[in-house]
């Protein structure tokens, strides 16, 4: 079904586009291991009426998974909208799919905008302009060994030597997300934005404008479960 509404539709999407009459009531979705669904607020932000697709994909924008690929599915899939109202939709994990219980997963929830088209321009060739949205979609395992919150303050920062560049080490079985970074020595500041997020158990490198070997500390910025930063200190090694 999901195939067969898109090839019909001719959509632009963006993540949270200003454009988009339906807004999705989270800006990321966890799913813990032992909850039976989870669900995901759609509310109609227009006095018009709309149309809402919602599927689940592993990464990949640019194509539907087929159903075997994703052990996720939301009902209903498609959803009408009256003006300025709520739709509940459904996230539920199919049985037969067995994901690591040792670090989180990652997926993306994805909603096409789909607007209506006015009675007197049902006949003529008109391009329907749809937006998409895309939220991570986390499923959590319940045997993790530590808290969202240990996994924050666990982050490690180091020093690549002779270079400009900082290792950021994540040795948690949790996804995180940085939003900023600030870089500090006994003389100068480094700002670094940043929007880029750590899979569990992974490293990533930085480059910065200046020499690292001066540095010594760094405020980093995540982004919890709600959406919102929290702020941490630590050393850079």
């Amino acid at each position: 079904m999901i195939r067969t509404f898109l090839a019909v539709v001719l959509t632009a999407f963006a993540a949270c586009s200003s454009m988009a009459g339906i807004a999705v009531g989270n800006t990321r979705i966890i799913y813990p291991a032992d909850a039976q669904s989870v669900n995901v607020s759609l509310n109609n932000l227009v006095k018009k009426p709309a149309l809402a697709q919602v599927w689940i994909d592993n990464g990949d924008a640019s194509k539907i998974p087929s159903a075997h690929e994703i052990p996720f599915l939301v009902t209903p899939p498609v959803s009408r909208l009256a003006p300025e109202a709520e739709q509940i939709v459904r996230v539920i994990m199919k049985p037969n799919f067995k994901l690591a219980q040792d670090r989180e997963s990652l997926y993306w929830f994805n909603m096409l905008d789909i607007p209506p088209i006015a009675k007197e321009n049902q006949d003529k060739n008109q391009l329907q302009l749809s937006v998409r949205s895309r939220l991570k979609l986390f499923y959590r395992p319940s045997t993790l060994n530590m808290s969202q919150k240990q996994a924050f303050t666990a982050l490690a920062f180091h020093k690549v030597l002779n270079t400009k560049k900082i290792e950021i080490d994540n040795p948690t079985p949790y996804y995180i997300t940085l939003n900023k970074l600030e870089f500090k020595g006994s003389s100068l500041s480094v700002y670094y934005a940043v929007d880029t997020m750590l899979a569990p158990y992974s490293k990533q490198n930085i480059e910065l404008d200046k020499a690292n070997s001066a540095l010594n500390k760094v405020k980093y910025e995540v982004i919890n479960d709600l959406g919102g930063y929290v702020e941490f200190d630590t050393v850079v090694n």
